[in-house]
């Protein structure tokens, strides 16, 4: 699965992309953040 993918499948379940930080992506959901 690419990066890509996992970020399309992480938003259909409400993550939203809160910034970019160098490669990483920080999403966060209900006030919970993953990256």
């Amino acid at each position: 699965m690419k990066g890509r993918d996992l970020i399309k499948l992480l938003e259909k379940e409400g993550w939203v992309l809160d910034r970019i930080s160098g490669s990483h992506h920080i999403m966060v959901k209900d006030k919970m953040r993953s990256i």
